[in-house]
């Protein structure tokens, strides 16, 4: 029984190295993902801080500002499919989700929101590091939004 089960786990980890060769992780996809929950928790904890005082208004404000802005980009709007090119530069978009998600950090309920941004920002650098393949223009004209 003994040499049953350790020639299971044997075969199991050997399956287990071929499928984690096969197994790439874009980056861009899952900053672009992260960034729909960034959206979300922003939206959410924005429109919370506008019953507070004060400087907790304006960051709620801010929240809001930067989510309604953030959405079309992190979510195909087909509309805007030649301004959504502009997200295909991972370094600068990486780098001003990371600096936009600052002022959410002050706030007790844009905190999660600027976690989620700041990491969408850096899974984008990281993608730009990578050099990953980003979007052709082509593919943003098309309907096919697969490769989004």
């Amino acid at each position: 029984q003994e040499r049953m089960s350790s020639s299971f786990a044997t075969a199991f980890l050997e399956d287990l190295k071929v499928t984690l060769t096969k197994v790439s992780v874009t980056w861009n996809h899952w900053a672009r993902l992260i960034g729909v929950s960034a959206v979300l928790f922003l939206s959410t904890g924005g429109f919370t801080t506008l019953f507070g005082s004060g400087v907790q208004i304006g960051i709620g404000l801010y929240a809001l500002f930067i989510a309604g802005a953030l959405f079309p980009f992190v979510w195909p709007v087909k509309r805007l499919k030649s301004i959504l090119i502009l997200f295909q530069t991972f370094y600068l978009c990486g780098a001003l989700l990371i600096l936009s998600s600052i002022p959410c950090f002050f706030d007790l309920f844009t905190f999660l929101g600027g976690v989620a941004l700041a990491i969408s920002g850096s899974f984008y650098v990281i993608a730009g590091f990578k050099s990953e393949d980003s979007i052709s223009v082509e593919d943003l004209h098309s309907s096919n939004y697969s490769r989004i």
